[in-house]
């Protein structure tokens, strides 16, 4: 089963609650241009909840976001993805919050993390 937004061209906020899309395999966001904000619940593209794994098949990708400012994703969320983890193409990006600090939280705890082109956070 796949996320997949490519089509939603006037979207500008992206939430999603706590517990859900469990059988999500792969999570892709591409070429949302008016998007601006993601918020990600907790437990959620996680078949782990309240834990980690480690699926080499389960992807993340966001990519060709030109407005997109902020990404917010709770803890244990795609604590079980442990394919691909890209972010490519996000000029604009200012903040990217995965987890708490001082909370176990295993969101991409087996990822290997890329951040690839046009992204630039600013202080």
């Amino acid at each position: 089963f796949s996320f997949q937004l490519c089509q939603f061209h006037k979207l500008k906020c992206l939430e999603i609650g706590s517990n859900s899309f469990f059988a999500v395999r792969k999570f892709k966001i591409d070429r949302l241009r008016e998007l601006n904000k993601i918020v990600i619940r907790d437990n959620s593209f996680t078949q782990k909840r309240d834990d980690g794994g480690r699926d080499y098949s389960k992807s993340f990708s966001i990519s060709n976001c030109e407005s997109l400012k902020s990404i917010e994703i709770g803890r244990y969320s795609f604590s079980d993805f442990a394919g691909q983890f890209n972010l490519y193409n996000i000029p604009l990006l200012q903040s990217l919050r995965i987890g708490e600090v001082r909370e176990e939280s295993y969101n991409f705890f087996w990822c290997s993390f890329v951040l690839q082109g046009n992204i630039v956070f600013k202080t």
